[in-house]
């Protein structure tokens, strides 16, 4: 969000507080340091990420478990089949 990246790399794990919608944004550039940095998180209200990137907004209603990614030749978002949803509680 602060560099203005474009999400191209979306979760949805088990809501871990009150109002939390479990929904994870990436920009999939981030290295195994970004991964463990807290430093390279933020907790945003989810209009703000809409108000951002509203190509988001048709996917929002996905179960948990869900994993989507950009495809870079429609540019909208399909469901990321390589990924295996470890861990996701």
């Amino acid at each position: 969000m602060v560099d203005r990246a474009p999400i191209r790399w979306m979760y949805r794990s088990h809501p871990v507080w009150p109002g939390d919608s479990g929904w994870r944004f990436f920009s999939g550039d981030e290295d195994d340091a970004d991964m463990v940095d807290p430093d390279c998180f933020g907790i945003y209200a989810v209009e703000a990420i809409t108000a951002f990137d509203p190509s988001i907004v048709p996917w929002l209603f996905q179960p948990i478990g869900s994993t989507l990614e950009r495809d870079e030749a429609t540019q909208g978002f399909v469901e990321a089949v390589a990924w295996r949803s470890v861990g996701l509680r």
